[in-house]
């Protein structure tokens, strides 16, 4: 569906059952018509799957990526650890993909994730839309860990929906106490833009 919106390219294969050759195939095909880059995406799997590792291993092998990243739901908890590992020792992981941060869940696991598979977080998911998938940035991601919340990253998501060019006229007419009705709307519209208040309190750490 994420593909379709974004109008993007996808394969796979409605008589082809082999993981590894849907994944090989793919990935001559993009090549062929000079893709500038190339996701093979598996299935999710849990540790003790040794036969889905093994189909991981296998794809790895066969696609020889330039790089493979571990997607971990931030709300796996100490499990992470070991989910981690467990992918480590199967393919060389060289990147962590924290996802679903717009929960409750504050991420912790994802050091462990950093601990066992060597490897930097690169990028974190905070909700289901690809404009919520952000740059990972250590400062505000420790500061939302321990509870104090992520004001930069508040700061950056408001300025992300309001117009830099309208800025300094809002400022200018509310320091002249000049607040009417149509400002009211458009910051309200504003607001609508950052998504559900909940979303947005929970991601921040706001309440």
């Amino acid at each position: 569906v994420i593909l379709v919106k974004l109008n993007k390219c996808f394969c796979n294969s409605y008589t082809e059952s082999d993981p590894v050759k849907i994944a090989v195939d793919g990935v001559e095909t993009f090549k062929k018509e000079n893709c500038d880059l190339i996701i093979v995406d598996t299935s999710g799997r849990h540790k003790q799957e040794a036969a889905l590792f093994e189909e991981m291993r296998q794809v790895s092998e066969a696609t020889k990526p330039d790089l493979v990243i571990f997607v971990m739901d931030s709300s796996i908890g100490q499990a992470a650890f070991d989910q981690a590992q467990a992918f480590r020792q199967s393919v060389a992981v060289g990147a962590v993909i924290i996802t679903k941060m717009d929960g409750h869940a504050k991420g912790g696991g994802a050091l462990s994730a950093v601990a066992a598979t060597k490897s930097p977080v690169i990028f974190i998911g905070t909700g289901e839309h690809m404009d919520e998938f952000e740059t990972f940035d250590v400062k505000p991601f420790v500061s939302r860990l321990l509870g104090m919340g992520d004001l930069s990253g508040l700061v950056n998501k408001i300025q992300d929906v309001v117009p830099m060019d309208q800025q300094p006229e809002l400022l200018q007419k509310l320091s002249e106490g000049h607040f009417t009705f149509r400002i009211m709307y458009e910051q309200f519209q504003n607001m609508l833009k950052m998504g559900p208040l909940g979303q947005v309190c929970c991601s921040y750490t706001l309440i």
